[in-house]
């Protein structure tokens, strides 16, 4: 990856590749279009666009797979302390400071995987701007796990109060 600034290198080492009749076209008339642009500039910037895009759809991709592993995890996680909740409210112990203990060690977790994220973000040459918008979608997930795990809380705590 080339660092911020500075003018990327180019290869010592030539790659004679053959292209497609209709793609060597195109090559040569984007090549027109701009002045002073050589058919190899255009070859390597278009092989640069390339390979940047397939980085990106393999990061969206993982991400996606991270979100689906996130959620199954965070739906057993609610499940698990929901029937904590329950076996709790059972014994009728106060239950206000134990969930406020399990809220603030919850969002210290969520803090510390955003930075964990962010810093990956960056180390893999994604801008400080996409990681931050990366990060932000993330937190407004789960924000809306803890919406939904306190929703269930006061639910399954007003149940149990009605009984």
């Amino acid at each position: 990856m080339p660092i911020k600034g500075r003018p990327r290198l180019v290869a010592s080492q030539a790659s004679g590749t053959k292209l497609f009749v209709d793609d060597l076209r195109e090559v040569i008339k984007l090549s027109q279009t701009e002045p002073r642009k050589t058919i190899s500039d255009t070859l390597r910037e278009l092989v640069h666009e390339a390979l940047v895009n397939r980085r990106r759809q393999a990061f969206h991709r993982d991400q996606s797979e991270a979100s689906r592993n996130e959620q199954s995890v965070a739906k057993h996680e609610l499940k698990t302390l929901q029937e904590s909740v329950t076996k709790l409210a059972a014994q009728s112990h106060p239950l206000q400071p134990l969930l406020t203990e399990i809220l603030g060690f919850t969002m210290a977790a969520e803090m510390k995987s955003h930075l964990l994220l962010q810093n990956f973000l960056l180390s893999r040459g994604v801008s400080e701007e996409a990681a931050h918008k990366l990060v932000t979608e993330q937190e407004a997930r789960s924000r809306q796990h803890v919406e939904t795990i306190l929703r269930t809380i006061s639910q399954s705590t007003s149940q149990q109060e009605s009984k």
